[in-house]
C-alpha cells in the first residue's frame, strides 16, 4: 500500500470513529495476570460507557469481522 493509501485510510478510519464516538482497543478478562491472559480480543468500544459493540475473537480486526451479524 503506498503513502496516499495509507494517509486516506488512516483519514477514513479516525472520520468513522468520530463519527460514531467509538474507539478501537485491545482488552482480556478480568483474570488476566502475568501468567497468561484471559478472554482477549480486540473491540470497537462506545467511548461514553466503555461498552464493547463490536468484538473480534482475535488479536486482529477485519472487514469479516466487522460484516459478521
Amino acid at each position: 500500500m503506498n503513502e496516499e493509501k495509507i494517509t486516506r485510510l488512516r483519514n477514513e478510519l479516525a472520520d468513522l470513529l468520530e463519527k460514531y464516538n467509538v474507539r478501537i482497543v485491545f482488552t482480556c478478562g478480568d483474570n488476566s495476570d502475568t501468567h497468561g491472559l484471559y478472554n482477549d480480543h480486540i473491540a470497537v468500544q462506545e467511548k461514553d460507557t466503555g461498552v464493547d459493540v463490536i468484538v473480534s475473537d482475535d488479536w486482529n480486526l477485519s472487514a469479516r469481522d466487522l460484516k459478521q451479524i
